[in-house]
This record gives C-alpha cells, structure tokens and sequence, in this order.
C-alpha cells in the first residue's frame, strides 16, 4: 500500500485513507503496533515496530504520535549511556535510540509526555568517534641553524634576520607553539 498525503487526513481514529479505511494511532508500546483497517473497521493488517513497512506507516503520524527514550535521560547519576542526554532528547526511531543505548531501556512516549521534545535521531551517538579536519593559525618557537659565509657576527646575525640567507636545519621545539586562531573545522 502506498500512502500519499492526498490519500488521508487525521481523524479520532487515524489516519483516513480514501477507501474508506484507515490506519489507527501507533500505541505507545516499545511494539508501537499500528492497525490497517477497512471502512467497516476489520482488521486487515497489523504492523509492529520490527516489521517491514512499519516505518513507512510511522511516518505518516506526527512526530509526537510515538517516539523513544532511554530511561533516565539527562540523569548524571544514572551511569549510563542516558546520562549524556537533555532530559528533552528523543528518537522517533526505536532501533537507532536501541543501537545508541545498548545499556539502557527504551521507553515508549506519545504526545507532551516528555516535555518539548527534541528528535536526535540523525545525531550521532555519544560514543561514536568522527573524524574533523581542522585549520588554525599557530606559531611556534623554531630553533634554526644558518651556515653563512660574513666578515663578522654582526653581519652574519643581520643576514639572517633579514632573510637574505635561507636556513640549512630547523627543528620545531616541543610544546611552545601558540595558538593564534581558529580558521575552521569541518567533519571530513
């Protein structure tokens, strides 16, 4: 069944769709069974959340119609994966929220049973490592070696302050650079 926003329009008991049947509210279950009805209202096909094309009938709902936390998020006693989150943070997929919490329960919410809640499910998860290239000016203290041929010290020394000689060694001493600014950083 393919399903159009042409096709429906949310009533008490789901989402009508123009042959009369309709899809009712997913229940807030970690199952979060949605029902296929006909215009008499038998039950022609049930989905649940493991099943192919649920997503797909899960999409159709608004956002706050069945979403997922682990249990006590935001809770920076709780030693889990959970304690990172804004009390806020929820997945509208159960198997990403699943993946992303592995030592916590999933809890099933519906509605303003969490309070403003905020979709994360295209964030990554807090242990999950990406890769950032960033760009930044430095400056670093620089021991160099000049071979410069010069009547004196003086005139050797003027020599090489003014660039008019290139350096034969440079070595970059450890732990003396200094930040300038950061020009950017960009997830690669």
């Amino acid at each position: 069944m393919n399903i159009s926003d042409s096709e429906q329009h949310l009533s008490e008991f789901g989402f009508e769709l123009s042959d009369g049947g309709y899809l009712s509210y997913p229940e807030v279950d970690l199952a979060g069974t949605i029902r296929r009805r006909d215009a008499h209202g038998n039950l022609e096909e049930l989905r649940s959340v493991d099943d192919p094309g649920w997503q797909e009938w899960r999409n159709v709902f608004p956002l706050k119609q069945l979403y997922f936390q682990p249990a006590n998020a935001g809770d920076s006693d709780c030693g889990t994966s959970a304690a990172k989150l804004n009390p806020s943070s929820v997945y509208l997929n159960l198997e990403i929220a699943a993946a992303n919490h592995a030592d916590c329960e999933i809890l099933a919410y519906s509605g303003d049973n969490v309070a403003q809640p905020q979709f994360i499910d295209n964030q990554p998860s807090a242990n999950e490592v990406r890769r950032f290239r960033v760009e930044a000016l430095e400056k670093f203290v620089v021991r160099t070696s000049y071979f410069v041929d010069a009547a004196d010290t003086e005139q050797a020394e003027h020599l090489c302050k003014t660039g008019d000689v290139g350096y034969d060694v440079k070595q970059i001493e450890d732990g003396d650079e200094q930040w300038i600014e950061t020009v950017s950083v960009e997830q690669v």
